[in-house]
C-alpha cells in the first residue's frame, strides 16, 4: 500500500515538473520567441532601479524604425524585380530592329511578368502589399512596349502576340492579316480600316475599341469582349462569327446583323456580370 501511494506520489512529481516545465514553454513561445515581450517593455518601460523611475516610452521610435526597415526591404524587392524586367525589354528594343516579328512575340510575356506593388514609404498599405504580394506589374515598362509595338505596327503580319496589352494602341490602317492576339487587351484600341484577315481574337478584350472599316475576313472572334465597341461598316463580318463571341452589350452595328443577332442571339447584346 506506501509502494502504491509512493509510486502516485512520484508520478504526481513528475507529472507536475512536465507541467510546469510545459507552462514555461509556452510563456517563452508567447512571450519571448514572438517578441511580445520586447513590444510591451517598448510599451511601459521597466523601473530604473538608481533612480526609481520609469524609463521613457520608446515604443513609437521603435515602430518607426521598424517600419523603415520594412520599407527598405519592399524597395529593394521592388527594385530588384524591375531590373529583371527592364534588362528584358532592353534585349527587345535592341534586337527589333533585327527580326522585328520573332522579337515582338516577347512582349507579352515581358508584359505580364509579375511584379511587386511598388511601395510608397507615406503609405503603410503599399509597403506590405509590396512585401507580400506579387501580383502588381510594372506599368511604365507596359506602356514602352505598347508604344514600341506601335512603333513597328507595320511590320506586324502574322505576328504572335498572344497576351499582350494593347490598350488604347493605335493600328489604324495597319496589316496585322493572320495576327494572333488570344486573351489580348485591346481596350480602346484603335482599329479601324485595319486588315484583320484571319486574325486570331480569341478570348480578346475589344471593349470600347473602333473596328470601323476593319477587314475581319476569317478572323477568329470566339470569347471575345466587344461590349461598347463600334463594328459599323467592317468588311467580311459575319453573322456566324459573332455568334461567337462573349458578348456585343452596348457595341455599335450595322443595322442588318443587329437585327439578325437580335432575332437569334439576344444574349450577346444584354449585359453581363462576367
Amino acid at each position: 500500500m506506501i509502494y502504491i501511494s509512493v509510486s502516485i506520489l512520484v508520478a504526481i512529481t513528475l507529472l507536475s515538473v512536465k507541467f510546469y516545465r510545459f507552462r514555461v514553454a509556452i510563456k517563452w513561445l508567447i512571450c519571448d520567441f514572438s517578441g511580445l515581450r520586447l513590444v510591451w517593455r517598448k510599451i511601459r518601460p521597466p523601473i530604473d532601479p538608481q533612480t526609481n523611475t520609469r524609463l521613457p516610452v520608446s515604443f513609437f521610435l521603435w515602430m518607426i524604425g521598424t517600419y523603415v526597415a520594412f520599407f527598405g526591404v519592399a524597395s529593394q524587392r521592388y527594385e530588384d524585380r524591375v531590373d529583371i524586367i527592364e534588362n528584358r525589354a532592353n534585349a527587345i528594343f535592341a534586337q527589333v530592329s533585327a527580326n522585328t516579328r520573332m522579337t515582338l512575340k516577347r512582349v507579352p510575356a515581358v508584359q505580364n511578368m509579375p511584379c511587386p506593388y511598388k511601395p510608397n514609404i507615406l503609405s503603410p498599405i503599399t509597403v506590405f502589399r509590396s512585401l507580400f504580394s506579387e501580383n502588381d506589374r510594372y506599368y511604365e515598362m507596359i506602356i514602352f512596349l505598347r508604344d514600341t509595338v506601335e512603333d513597328w505596327k507595320h511590320f506586324l503580319e502574322g505576328a504572335n502576340l498572344l497576351g499582350a496589352d494593347f490598350q488604347e494602341i493605335n493600328f489604324w490602317n495597319t496589316n496585322l492579316q493572320g495576327i494572333l492576339l488570344m486573351n489580348a487587351n485591346l481596350k480602346g484600341a484603335d482599329l479601324g480600316e485595319a486588315n484583320l484577315r484571319n486574325a486570331k481574337l480569341t478570348r480578346a478584350n475589344l471593349e470600347d475599341a473602333s473596328l470601323w472599316k476593319a477587314d475581319l475576313k476569317d478572323a477568329d472572334l470566339k470569347g471575345a469582349n466587344f461590349q461598347n465597341a463600334d463594328l459599323r461598316e467592317t468588311q467580311n463580318l459575319s453573322f456566324e462569327q459573332l455568334a461567337k463571341v462573349k458578348t456585343l452589350y452596348k457595341a455599335k452595328l450595322d443595322p442588318e446583323l443587329e437585327k439578325k443577332l437580335k432575332s437569334k442571339c439576344p444574349k450577346l447584346l444584354m449585359e453581363t456580370n462576367n
